[in-house]
């Protein structure tokens, strides 16, 4: 005989329906977010239509967006395909908006590199830029004599890799702020994700290329830029023009990638310290060997 499962059924409904009510969507209620088709128009978390996913906000991409920028302690973030959609849309977000001279401090990811020397070489882009170095011990010098009233933005990275020279965060920050127009600074972090938080330290905008630390080496490309409130404070059309960017010329995160990083965000921490332990233990056995 048929047991009759609906008196069940309902109560489960019932129960379901009791906590959406309390919790609204909120992902603490849910085990996971749902995956969303990156293409058909839906219904936005608060009821607001969406189109395409390149032009943002859309539910995969705003869960994982709202988890780093909690991770790096900023106000809010853009994911992209990749690091250098990050890069670019930092670097020509500040320089339509804030001064068409740009400060790179070497070295930096090739790709950053390559796309900074185009500003020297391309009329298309109306700018110029400025290479320091950050083994110079004269940089904090060399630095106050490269700002100008049209340096829109100073990228470098904090630990360069693979050179392993240290940038004074603090340093560059102090001087820049001598401007009567301080310009952006944008630091790439990707190197020590998860160890160090530039956005505590005065730095405006932190881009990273996830594909290494993030989803653990390659499993597919990410990159994010984060900002602070701060910057939006003081450089209102910034985050604007740099998500025009970015709607402009693709670079769009996958969904699914999307839904997926979301998990790895939440451990990146603990990863990358234990990385570090790891390491020192290879260095130390490496100091010690006879050969």
């Amino acid at each position: 005989m048929k047991k009759n499962v609906t008196p069940v059924r309902n109560i489960i409904i019932e129960t379901v329906d009791f906590l959406e009510e309390v919790f609204g969507s909120s992902p603490y209620f849910r085990v996971s977010d749902p995956i969303h088709s990156s293409k058909e128009r839906m219904e936005a978390f608060e009821g607001k239509r969406l189109g395409y996913a390149r032009f943002g906000g859309h539910p995969d991409h705003r869960e994982l967006e709202r988890l780093i920028t909690i991770h790096e302690g900023g106000f809010a973030t853009r994911v992209r395909s990749d690091g250098m959609g990050a890069v670019s849309m930092a670097i020509y977000g500040a320089l339509e908006t804030v001064g068409r001279h740009l400060i790179v401090i070497l070295p930096v990811y090739g790709g950053t590199y390559a796309e900074a020397t185009r500003f020297q070489t391309s009329l298309l882009y109306n700018a110029s830029v400025t290479f320091l170095f950050a083994n110079d011990p004269l940089l904090p010098q060399r630095f106050e004599e490269a700002l100008t009233d049209e340096t829109g933005a100073v990228f470098f990275e904090p630990l360069t890799n693979p050179t392993l020279d240290f940038v004074d965060l603090s340093m560059l920050d102090d001087i820049r702020r001598k401007q009567k127009n301080p310009p952006l600074m944008i630091c790439d972090h990707t190197f020590l994700l998860g160890l160090i938080f530039p956005l505590h330290w005065g730095i405006d905008v932190v881009v990273c290329s996830g594909t290494k630390y993030l989803v653990n080496e390659s499993a597919w490309p990410l990159g994010y830029c984060t900002v602070s409130r701060s910057t939006l404070e003081q450089y209102p059309g910034f985050w604007e023009a740099a998500n025009q960017w970015a709607t402009r010329h693709g670079g769009t995160l996958g969904c699914f990638e999307a839904w997926a990083t979301k998990f790895a965000v939440s451990d990146v921490r603990r990863r990358m310290r234990k990385h570090g332990h790891n390491a020192m233990k290879v260095a130390t056995f490496l100091a010690s060997h006879p050969r």
